[in-house]
């Protein structure tokens, strides 16, 4: 395809990025992960314990849909912020209603 100049399709973006702040967090976040792949949505982890502002950057910069950021306040509550990067907008939703939430774009 390159030596003929044809361009190449960008790569395919995650619908959701998971950004977990502490040991709880990520061990939940690795379950939600392994779950939703398995639902057949593409979703991805921040793994690196970066700063969240620099996780929300890279977030950005993969293009994904959503943003989750999941603490111990989202744990307690089993509610989580799922903000939609093009446009801002923050929506709480309930652990139990994510899946469904993101197969309905």
């Amino acid at each position: 395809m390159l030596a003929q100049k044809v361009a190449l399709p960008p790569p395919p973006s995650a619908l959701l990025y998971l950004i977990p702040l502490g040991e709880a967090a990520s061990n939940i976040c690795f379950q939600w992960l392994h779950r939703l792949r398995t639902e057949g949505l593409s979703v991805e982890m921040d793994l690196s314990n970066r700063k969240l502002k620099n996780a929300m950057r890279h977030a950005n910069n993969l293009g994904v849909r959503y943003v989750a950021v999941v603490g111990d306040q989202e744990l307690e509550n089993e509610q989580l912020e799922l903000k939609e990067m093009e446009t801002g907008e923050v929506e709480k939703i309930a652990f139990s209603a994510l899946s469904k939430r993101l197969q309905n774009g």
